[in-house]
């Protein structure tokens, strides 16, 4: 029954006893008592409804909260691992860490990306400042630099500019480098001498073998 048909209902009942109580003579006393009767009735049930309705939105409320607290957890689990697991992953050997970007179908090859830039500067000094950090770093190809703009969102940092890759072509006479533009996606040959951003990359074939289902996460690891 809902409020509305209950609200008619007791009208209902009181003009009934008005009636009655006019058929059957009774003192206006009377009357009005058993009228002010019907209303506490009618209160009562009123606020008990108020109660009840409050107490079914406070435990939906707390329902809800517990779901997205369980998928919360799950999506961070799935994410990352648990977190003994996150340790192991985040040994390092060498003390320089990167951020998986892009793997192979096998899963067994990747790309790893330094997790800074390495400043502005022309073509030459970005490639002698990213074979300065050792451990296989490396000014990115222009296939993978591609891919690192592909990925950009799993990677931090990363400028709405210009960066360098290593890959040169000869165009019209003189030797220029190819250039990714992050704000377009676009790739571009441009003169070595001008400055653009670097960041290095570097393969890391064992790391991706070891964190799995991890590497997806954007996330930093070393090793």
């Amino acid at each position: 029954m809902t409020q509305s048909e209950l609200n008619l209902y007791i009208t209902l009942g009181v003009l009934v006893l008005v009636l009655i109580g006019i058929l059957s003579e009774y003192s206006l006393k009377r009357l009005l008592l058993v009228v002010v009767c019907v209303l506490i009735y009618w209160c009562g049930y009123s606020l008990y409804n108020i109660h009840s309705a409050k107490q079914q939105m406070e435990q939906l409320q707390g329902n809800l909260k517990n779901s997205l607290n369980n998928l919360s957890g799950n999506l961070g689990e799935n994410n990352h691992g648990p977190e003994s697991d996150k340790k192991q992953y985040a040994q390092s050997k060498n003390g320089d860490g990167g951020i998986v970007y892009w793997t192979d179908a096998s899963g067994q090859h990747g790309l790893m990306a330094d997790d800074h830039d390495l400043g502005e500067m022309n073509w030459e000094e970005a490639k002698r400042a990213c074979e300065a950090k050792g451990n296989g770093w490396h000014l990115p190809t222009k296939e993978e630099l591609l891919k690192l703009y592909e990925n950009k969102d799993k990677v931090s940092g990363l400028k709405n500019s210009s960066y360098w890759s290593s890959s040169e072509v000869n165009y019209y006479g003189y030797a220029n480098a190819w250039v990714q533009y992050f704000p377009s996606g676009v790739q571009a040959n441009g003169s070595k001498n001008v400055s653009n951003y670097v960041r290095a990359v570097r393969a890391c074939n064992q790391v991706i073998k070891k964190i799995d289902r991890y590497m997806w996460t954007g996330q930093k690891i070393e090793g």
